[in-house]
C-alpha cells in the first residue's frame, strides 16, 4: 500500500474529531481520484495540534 498525507496548518477548533460537511466539492473530489486507484481509499483526520489531515491510500499495481 502506498499512501501520501497533506496536513494543513490552520485550525480547526477545540475539536479532536473532524466532522466534515458530506457532499461538498472537495470531499467529492477525493472520492474521484481514489476511486481511479487500485483500492483507493482516503480519510480525513484532526491531529491533536489541531491540524487538519488528509490521506489518501492505495495499492501498487
Amino acid at each position: 500500500m502506498v499512501e501520501s498525507a497533506i496536513a494543513n496548518d490552520g485550525s480547526i477548533g477545540e475539536s479532536t474529531t473532524c466532522e466534515c460537511k458530506k457532499g461538498g466539492y472537495g470531499t467529492k473530489m477525493m472520492d474521484a481520484i481514489a476511486s481511479e486507484l487500485p483500492d483507493g481509499a482516503w480519510q480525513m483526520s484532526a491531529l491533536p495540534d489541531g491540524q487538519v489531515q488528509v490521506t489518501l491510500s492505495w495499492r501498487l499495481s
